[in-house]
């Protein structure tokens, strides 16, 4: 009963304090390239779609309960589609090798999937922003994928 009490004290100080135990992650796409780039991501209980990020533009997600939360948040598979219709299916590289799809880039070069190809700030105690940049290699690599090699 006490370990209770002190958890309800501790949480009403931390809301009163106006502090969130739980953080904020912030999860910037940002497209440095010369393509128009639309992504779809979907995952467990977070998904977006047809998000257009023109070039010179980001698009940026505010996923609050995650905290310091990995990258990307939740999404198992994220499909980034060029402005001349070059697609590239993108999964994550920790989905075990025998789960995984055919044609889907589980490679970690140029792949929005794998944390370490993201920039990573810690904007406050439990505050994070995570930053994937978009450049014509990733657009390359596309064209790559989508002839086969």
């Amino acid at each position: 009963m006490r370990k209770l009490y002190c958890l309800l004290v501790l949480l009403g100080a931390c809301f009163l304090l106006g502090c969130d135990p739980l953080g904020r992650s912030h999860y910037i796409w940002k497209n440095d390239s010369d393509h128009t780039i639309t992504l779809l991501g979907f995952g467990y209980g977070i998904s977006f779609e047809n998000e257009v990020i023109p070039p010179g533009e980001s698009f940026i997600t505010d996923y609050g309960e995650l905290g310091g939360g990995g990258v990307p948040p939740d999404i198992w598979r994220m499909t980034v589609t060029f402005d001349n219709d070059i697609e590239m299916i993108c999964g994550s590289p920790l989905i075990p090798v025998e789960n995984r799809v055919p044609g889907v880039n589980f490679d970690t070069s140029f792949n929005p999937m794998w944390e370490e190809n993201y920039e990573y700030k810690k904007l406050g105690r439990y505050d994070y922003q995570w930053t994937y940049t978009f450049t014509n290699a990733d657009y390359e690599a596309a064209v790559r994928m989508s002839e086969g090699e």
